[in-house]
């Protein structure tokens, strides 16, 4: 019995013909097309047949898109990837005839389906480990063929009746060197899944780490049934993808494993720098987790935590001093808070309001401080680790060391750790610690030089 047309359908059909293809049902649509399972009549298959509609049909710039992502398409063989059989335009409509995926779900599905219930199977997080590693592959295939998805989500991940997922919908691809289409300041992609630099509506210096971050929140929300970064408007979520980091995942759901926390917060780094070099790395990492391997991502290290802290407080980190702080950290901590209101000037803490926010942002830098002895332990055995040239346990020690006490003890802790930064080969970020160390040396009111000294000598070579 033939299928009526659902609103917005336009003029196509069941049993409508296109060029060889015969429609059969429409499986999905979008806000400038449909997709329809068809029968190709030559080769007597059935195919996922995309297609242009309404104003998109007419638009120049989406008929560009649909062109610009059967070219990706074309360029690509992977099995983890969505295969792209033919495209052409019949009509006046234009069209792709794309690998039909058994199965007929998307991993948005699957997902939506698991919140249903909080108990997961006993290995959910093992298959979660090993789907995305298949993921990342997939990925890293367009990748070296200069192919950026720049909208991988869970809705475009598609997984077949054997559980392989194979990645969908190119349609905000770009090929890297090819022409640009969209303009600088125009957002692509889907703002909950979006890199700071899509937030940030960048185009120069955009690349493929941009799918990193990407998939690190498809995996977020894959680990934790909830999306690493919320909000109600799109502009809520920019600012907190710009601004702040999600979660830890084993927070948000206990049983999420130690390792996967970590690889995914790894990929979701807001400094393309700290993220994965490629989907590759991701990948392998992903597969020491399940061959009870160490893997190689690590909790945010000291450099990373100063970076971070600063970014959260930046009022704090550049209007206060670090004696000031440390004082109202601790009064705020244990309750004084009258007593740390009126430590801070107005001058510094603005309005009331602005004040309460100040005094609750000192509030959990108080509690995420550590006990002062155990930091002057981990200094202790971070020195005796480098006296006796043992750099690469050192340098663990080192990053250890909880950021507050390194920047109160920035005449020591700070330059020790860039000699340990230079031992170990990491010559660009022991420059830059001592950089960090000059600046905030000049905070202490009675900074002792001596070893800052050393240390820039032994950068310089002498």
């Amino acid at each position: 019995m033939e299928r009526k047309s659902l609103p917005g359908d336009g003029e196509f059909r069941t049993g409508q013909a296109i060029d060889e293809f015969t429609l059969v049902k429409e499986i999905g649509r979008g806000g400038m097309g449909g997709v329809w399972e068809a029968e190709q009549g030559s080769l007597q298959r059935r195919v996922a047949l995309k297609l242009l509609r309404g104003r998109g049909a007419d638009d120049r710039k989406w008929i560009c898109r649909f062109e610009r992502e059967a070219q990706a398409c074309g360029r690509l063989d992977h099995p983890g990837i969505v295969r792209i059989h033919a495209s052409g335009e019949a009509d006046g409509i234009h069209y792709m005839a794309l690998e039909l995926v058994g199965g007929g779900f998307t991993l948005a599905d699957s997902l939506a389906e698991l919140a249903k219930d909080p108990r997961l199977p006993a290995d959910y997080y093992r298959g979660a480990a090993g789907l995305f590693a298949k993921i990342a592959d997939a990925l890293e295939h367009a990748h070296r063929l200069r192919v950026l998805h720049r909208d991988v989500k869970p809705s475009n991940i598609l997984i077949d009746e054997d559980d392989e997922p194979h990645v969908s919908d190119f349609g905000l691809a770009r090929i890297e060197g090819g022409l640009e289409l969209s303009r600088t300041g125009e957002f692509t992609g889907t703002p909950f899944y979006m890199s700071p630099e899509q937030a940030a509506a960048r185009r120069m210096g955009l690349d493929h780490r941009t799918d990193i971050f990407s998939l690190g929140a498809t995996f977020y929300e894959a680990l934790t049934l909830a999306r690493p970064f919320a909000g109600e408007t799109s502009l809520e979520v920019f600012h907190r993808i710009l601004t702040v980091d999600p979660r830890d995942p084993s927070e948000v759901r206990a049983g999420v494993p130690r390792d996967l926390a970590l690889i995914c917060q790894k990929a979701l780094e807001k400094d393309p720098d700290r993220r994965y070099r490629t989907m590759d790395d991701l990948a392998a990492d992903l597969r020491r987790f399940l061959a009870d391997e160490p893997i190689h991502a690590r909790p945010p290290g000291l450099v990373v935590k100063l970076s971070k802290w600063g970014r959260r407080h930046p009022r704090l980190s550049t209007g206060l001093g670090v004696a000031t702080l440390t004082v109202l950290a601790t009064l705020a901590v244990i309750g004084r808070l009258e007593t740390a209101a009126a430590f801070v000037p107005d001058a510094q803490a603005g309005s009331a309001d602005q004040r309460g926010g100040l005094l609750g942002a000192l509030i959990e830098l108080g509690e995420e401080r550590r006990n002062e002895a155990e930091q002057r332990t981990l200094t202790q055995r971070a020195r005796a680790l480098f006296a006796a040239g043992e750099y690469e346990q050192a340098r663990s020690v080192f990053d250890g060391i909880d950021p507050e006490y390194a920047r109160a003890h920035a005449d020591t802790v700070l330059p020790e750790f860039a000699a340990c930064l230079w031992h170990t080969s990491e010559r660009a970020a022991a420059r830059e610690l001592l950089d960090q160390a000059r600046r905030w040396i000049e905070e202490l009111p009675e900074a002792d030089r001596t070893v800052l000294e050393a240390t820039e000598r032994l950068l310089a070579g002498e």
